[in-house]
């Protein structure tokens, strides 16, 4: 048996019709109200975005010096190395106490030497794997290198 629905249907009286007319006038306000009119103006040609004003002058220096607890001889330092060290070349870095290990400044010597592949940190691999030493604030010898630049507090030692 199929029950038989008689058309039109009628949902709710008068009042509920009122509330959910209001309801929708209502969500429509409130999406107007947030929207920013400016933005039409980047729609419209040179489409620059509304002035405003920058950091002061203090502030305006690149990100990647900001913050930045690498001494400034290092920075230097790593460089200069980088023009020394042709690409490719694996590189260990040897940092005295202490920048030695996975600190911030090994960190910072894979960044500054990319295109060479930084070895780990000498407590985990011997420096002698690498084809180039970049020593800073360091005695570190090996008769298998040889001295290729001294500079800036260190020195980059090359595989003979």
């Amino acid at each position: 048996m199929r029950s038989h629905v008689e058309w039109p249907i009628v949902y709710g009286d008068v009042a509920g019709r009122v509330s959910r007319i209001v309801a929708v006038i209502l969500f429509v306000l409130l999406i107007a109200g947030g929207f920013r009119f400016e933005l039409l103006r980047l729609l419209i040609p040179p489409y620059r975005m509304p002035p405003v004003e920058g950091p002061p002058s203090s502030l305006r220096q690149p990100l990647r010096l900001r913050n930045d607890g690498t001494p400034e001889q290092l920075r230097v330092f790593l460089t200069m190395a980088r023009l020394q060290i042709p690409p490719g070349r694996t590189v260990s870095v040897v940092l005295p106490a202490p920048h030695d290990g996975f600190s911030y400044e090994y960190w910072r010597a894979n960044y500054e030497l990319s295109g060479r592949p930084v070895l780990l940190p000498p407590q985990v691999m011997h420096p002698a794997n690498a084809d180039y030493v970049a020593a800073w604030k360091s005695d570190w010898s090996n008769p298998l290198f040889d001295v290729v630049w001294r500079g800036s507090g260190g020195m980059v030692l090359k595989r003979r």
